[in-house]
């Protein structure tokens, strides 16, 4: 069995506990679930669908809901959509001489956070970092990770990782140590202002089904922490790169529900109504209009460093404009199934 324990790093608390920022909220729970569409997140996420909406258009909540309708993939494939949400920038082999472009992480270890990340996939990280082509990407160092259980030779291999078949060890699903990490890690620093990033690769494959494996631990994993007062002070972003891209070519021609699928994945936030109630109105808005992975940069960003921060205004909490374009969001190598004409 696995014994997940989160060695509390004391040197690191003094050091992060001086810092002093004015950041929106006090802790951030990422939820990244890999290829998984708005649309397959309602049919095979219920219990986790009916967590976040019970949050949503309430009269009085304790918390609020937002879901961005619009949210665009910048490609069918995860990379690029990642640049834009993890490093706020496009396709580094695009640009003759690219910027420096460090991770959002960085940004919350300067302003107090303390970091964590735990995956249900052996990998250290899902973008190529050890390329010279992406030497200009720094890449995402958080002070705590979680890799091993996904790596144990019992449960993991190369051929079986983008498998329909669940991957189990010691008679649980890979994705449950997740959560168990997630717990361990917000009890170990209970005070402190922490970030925590959990992937997963569970949808990552040809059937699109093996998620509803996740759904009832997830949204219990969710009710826990509502349960526990843990979400007082914290915001829950969950976001994917891109939708259901697993058909062959022969189905992408007649089904053109699985490319608009493709275009078109999750993201939600959910906040602490203290949050929500000073930008509710501006968020409603922003439901209904063109965003991309850059938004969510924006949004890792302005949580951090409060709302003063020079991103906020391109955040889902700030005033984004309604006359975006592909072109904007240099969406490509897909058709794009948001653009519209805000004059109409």
């Amino acid at each position: 069995k696995y014994i997940i324990k989160v060695k509390r790093n004391e040197t690191l608390v003094e050091e992060r506990s001086k810092i002093k920022s004015p950041s929106v909220v006090k802790n951030l729970l990422v939820l990244y679930i890999d290829t998984l569409s708005r649309a397959r997140a309602v049919k095979n996420l219920k219990k986790t669908m009916a967590w976040l909406e019970k949050f949503m258009n309430q009269k009085n909540p304790s918390r609020e809901t937002f879901q961005f309708f619009k949210y665009h993939a910048i490609t069918p494939f995860t990379l690029n959509n990642l640049y834009a949400a993890l490093h706020g920038v496009f396709d580094p082999l695009g640009e003759s001489v690219p910027t420096r472009a460090e991770s959002f992480v960085e940004t919350f270890k300067r302003n107090g956070y303390i970091t964590g990340r735990a995956t249900d996939y052996c990998v250290t990280e899902f973008i190529i970092y050890d390329d010279d082509r992406y030497a200009f990407l720094d890449p995402v160092r958080f002070d705590h990770e979680a890799v091993g259980f996904s790596c144990d030779p019992n449960t993991y291999s190369e051929a079986q990782s983008f498998s329909p078949f669940r991957k189990c060890i010691y008679g649980k699903d890979v994705f449950e140590y997740q959560f168990q990490y997630a717990q361990d890690f917000w009890t170990t620093y209970q005070q402190e202002k922490k970030l925590l990033y959990l992937e997963f690769m569970i949808n990552h494959e040809e059937s699109q089904e093996r998620v509803k494996y996740m759904d009832s631990p997830l949204a219990q994993f969710l009710q826990t922490f509502e349960d526990r007062g843990w979400l007082e002070d914290t915001a829950i972003l969950v976001f994917s790169d891109h939708g259901f891209h697993f058909p062959p070519a022969a189905v992408y021609d007649y089904y053109t529900d699985i490319k608009a699928e493709r275009a078109l994945p999750t993201l939600f936030i959910n906040l602490p109504r203290k949050i929500s109630d000073e930008y509710r109105v501006v968020m409603k808005e922003n439901q209904q209009k063109f965003v991309s992975g850059f938004t969510i940069f924006h949004t890792f960003m302005t949580i951090a460093e409060g709302v003063g921060s020079s991103h906020f205004n391109s955040s889902l909490m700030g005033n984004l404009p309604s006359n975006t374009t592909c072109d904007d969001i240099r969406i490509f190598r897909q058709a794009c199934y948001c653009n519209y004409d805000p004059i109409v």
